[in-house]
């Protein structure tokens, strides 16, 4: 389930949302994603799709005939695989490729179908397939050496390079093996140099190719390293005054140039260029009347410092959207959401390292109001035009705007674009309209926009014209679809084939770190903490929302007496067992950064009648944080369920068990109990007490991996003197089930009697055996608990 919670996304992540809250509904999610999204329908469907949407085969290129073929030759394949007959009769959709084919290979295909009895899409596909391997012979494989469409960032990627490494040239020969080892590896070749900019395979790149790969390996464009979180190099490029804060490998003289001349232009300035401005991203050019976008300054609130900057309303956007580097100055937290962007002309642009954010907007007052701005979605330079406004100049020439309350500004260029989900920052609450240039008040501030008559005109009397519009493109990309066949066809070797080690990623690897540095023995337990994205974080006041959420359940438990006595029966057990304890009013007035209070609400198993579990619900989210915004979900250590179904059917005798309460086994460290605070009151109208849990709950994103972490630390600790045991400990658990399977009974009771001796010592009850044999059950469960050591 875990693993499910971690990479599901968008409308897969929406249809099974409620289901993922317990594990035990791991099959109904299952089925859920396969009725949606594991029908070969889906995949025949996107097939036929890329088949209709492929360009028309030129006679005089025989390179596009080959490409057509090679589609055609792909969705037959799969129409055949996946048993899909109705489909390889579709004669509509045979007719529709046959009239794509230019004439003569056209007349080629009549020819050849008087021959058939019975004309269907296979025969259609192996005759074109012949034609493919006829044109082959004749076609060099590497078409796209000349393009005939202008360069285009997007395809660079596309485009085939050959990097040779010469071993007699490699500047590091001569180092020790203990030096090299200090190195990192580089994530252009693979191999140790000391930072990226020393690798000569990535100095050897134009500047276009070096922006592509920090994209595509995720590399943060400061420092050109690896990382999670917001860089703390400050540095800026410096190349010819750049300000940008990128690293200096990454500067590009044409894309400054031409911002800077698209910012004189707008500004009234010459900038000595008939051609005018090229201007990236998402802005298109024309040559009609200019116009005042709606421009505002705004004040951006972060956790602990505050940016001013400038806003775009543009009500042709269905997203907000940043810049990445606002985003990391303000060290907004935020989880990993990558776009494809679409605007006019079909144009996308693909947004992979984009993260969901949420921040606090005002305007420039001194008693400006906040408002919250949702789902901001980050990318990496928004690229749009720089906008001047003098109003005491646009005062004197319209009467309407005179005495109205806005800001001049210089070369103002927008860092913020508010779409149409945060629309109501931008909508008119007073207006004042005129012949041209109309002013309205929002809540952001008063903004001027609209036609002007100070026009800026170039050397050729035409005028500079941007239009913007950004929306979300649906269409899926092709690497999902590979991804999703390569899902598709592992399951074949479930259990054949060794999976290689797993490489962590940085925030793995830095919470593997955490769990090794916190996870020690005290008392009978083990402790450990909370896995933090960040070491300095702050957390807004939660308390309110907190008492919010139990008023709320007080009413619910007003209305079902026995929900009142099986919640205050749970708080008492918890107590009772040192799960939780109770503050001192001096506890509570204690101050800390990561103060916060969790709500509660109980939950029913339908399996299980009267069974009342309390979760803690760490998703709450006040301000745009939550608890599980600012945890790590930690490395995924779980074993997976079909490895441990294989082993649990091997043998002929089998055992099962569950671990009770495994989660409230885990002691969390002092400082982290200041996160796990909540609201409780035994009697209604009394002041609602505070509680701090002391150990894991079921609700925080890193209480799996926390679990798993010490359940197989502790099993190790043993793997000298039971090593059968702790490899059934470490192996044989599915979250906190029980499943092994030996050849004998007595096995079966001594491998039993040793898992349980190991569990004991870190405080783990299993309980509730099951098994195939009744021998074997009776000796489990009429065993006494095993002693600790």
């Amino acid at each position: 389930m875990v693993r499910l919670q971690r990479c599901l996304r968008g409308r897969a992540l929406e249809s099974v949302r409620c289901r993922l809250l317990h594990p035990e509904n791991v099959n109904g999610v299952i089925d859920t994603l396969k009725m949606l999204f594991g029908r070969p329908e889906i995949i025949v469907q996107s097939l036929i799709g890329k088949v209709q949407a492929l360009p028309t085969p030129r006679a005089d290129k025989l390179n596009t005939l080959v490409d057509f073929g090679i589609a055609v030759s792909n969705l037959t394949a799969t129409l055949e695989a996946c048993q899909l007959n109705e489909y390889l009769c579709n004669i509509s959709l045979l007719q529709e490729l046959v009239e794509k084919l230019p004439p003569m290979v056209k007349l080629n295909w009549a020819t050849h179908r008087r021959c058939i009895k019975n004309v269907n899409f296979s025969e259609f596909s192996s005759w074109l397939y012949t034609l493919v391997e006829a044109a082959c012979f004749v076609t060099s494989p590497f078409t796209g050496a000349v393009s005939d469409t202008p360069y285009n960032r997007k395809t660079r990627k596309n485009d085939g390079f050959v990097n040779v490494h010469s071993e007699s040239a490699d500047p590091r020969s001569g180092r020790d093996e203990e030096t090299l080892a200090t190195w990192r590896v580089c994530p252009a070749c693979n191999g140790r140099w000391t930072s990226t900019d020393c690798c000569p395979r990535f100095t050897s790149i134009d500047v276009e190719s070096r922006w592509v790969m920090v994209r595509e390996r995720g590399l943060c464009r400061r420092c050109l390293r690896k990382h999670t979180g917001v860089c703390r190099s400050r540095k800026e490029c410096g190349v010819n005054g750049c300000g940008y804060k990128h690293h200096s490998m990454l500067h590009n003289d044409t894309r400054e140039i031409n911002q800077t001349t698209t910012n004189r232009a707008l500004a009234g300035e010459d900038s000595g260029d008939n051609t005018g401005p090229v201007e990236p991203c998402n802005t298109h050019r024309g040559i009609i009347d200019s116009v005042l976008f709606r421009i505002v300054p705004v004040v951006l609130h972060g956790l602990r410092m505050t940016i001013q900057t400038y806003a775009l309303f543009d009500d042709g956007s269905s997203l907000t959207l940043i810049d990445e580097e606002i985003a990391e100055t303000l060290q907004l937290p935020g989880e990993p959401y990558p776009l494809w962007l679409k605007w006019t002309g079909d144009t996308c642009r693909h947004e992979g390292s984009s993260r969901r954010v949420s921040v606090e907007i005002s305007g420039t007052g001194p008693a400006a109001k906040r408002y919250y701005l949702e789902n901001v979605h980050t990318v990496e330079d928004l690229y749009l035009p720089s906008q001047t406004v003098n109003i005491e100049t646009l005062a004197e020439k319209y009467q309407h705007l005179r005495g109205i309350p806005v800001d001049s500004f210089q070369d103002a260029r927008p860092r913020l674009l508010i779409g149409m989900n945060n629309c109501r920052l931008g909508h008119p609450i007073n207006s004042q309209e005129g012949i041209q240039g109309p002013a309205s008040k929002t809540r952001l501030g008063c903004v001027v926009f609209g036609n002007c008559s100070d026009n800026v005109v170039t050397e050729r009397n035409e005028l500079l014209h941007h239009s913007m519009h950004v929306s979300l493109c649906d269409q899926p990309d092709e690497t999902d679809l590979n991804r999703l066949v390569k899902e598709y066809f592992s399951l074949e070797g479930i259990g054949i084939t060794k999976p290689e080690k797993p490489l962590l990623s940085s925030a793995d690897q830095r919470a593997s770190n955490l769990l090794r540095e916190y996870t020690h023995r005290k008392g009978d337990r083990y402790e450990s903490g909370l896995l933090w994205w960040y070491d300095d974080i702050r957390l807004p006041d939660s308390k309110p929302a907190a008492l919010r959420r139990l008023l709320c359940l007080e009413n619910r438990m007003r209305k079902n007496p026995a929900l009142v006595e099986a919640m205050r029966n749970k708080i008492h057990e918890y107590l009772q067992k040192g799960y939780m304890r109770k503050l001192t009013p001096a506890e509570v007035s204690v101050k800390h950064p990561r103060t916060w209070y969790l709500p509660i609400f109980p939950v029913f198993n339908p399996n299980k009648p009267g069974k009342l579990r309390i979760v803690w619900d760490a998703a709450a989210s006040v301000r745009g944080v939550s608890l599980n915004s600012v945890l790590m979900t930690g490395p995924d250590l779980l074993t997976s369920l079909a490895s441990v179904l294989l082993r649990f059917r091997e043998h002929r005798v089998a055992v099962g068990g569950d671990v009770r309460e495994m989660f409230h086994q885990v002691l969390v460290k002092d400082e982290d109990q200041y996160s796990q605070r909540f609201l409780w009151r035994n009697t209604e109208g009394d002041e609602p007490d505070v509680y701090v849990m002391k150990v894991m709950t079921f609700g925080a994103s890193c209480s799996p991996s926390c679990a798993q972490y010490v359940k197989n630390h502790n099993a190790l600790q043993f793997s000298e003197r039971f090593p059968d045991a702790a490899d059934a400990t470490v192996k044989g658990h599915y979250v906190d089930d029980l499943l092994i399977s030996v050849e004998t009974q007595e096995d079966a009771i001594r491998l039993a009697k040793e898992v349980q001796f190991i569990h004991a010592n870190a405080e783990f009850e299993i309980h509730q055996w099951i098994s195939n044999f009744k021998q074997v059950l009776c000796a489990l469960q009429n065993a006494p608990t095993a002693e600790k050591t």
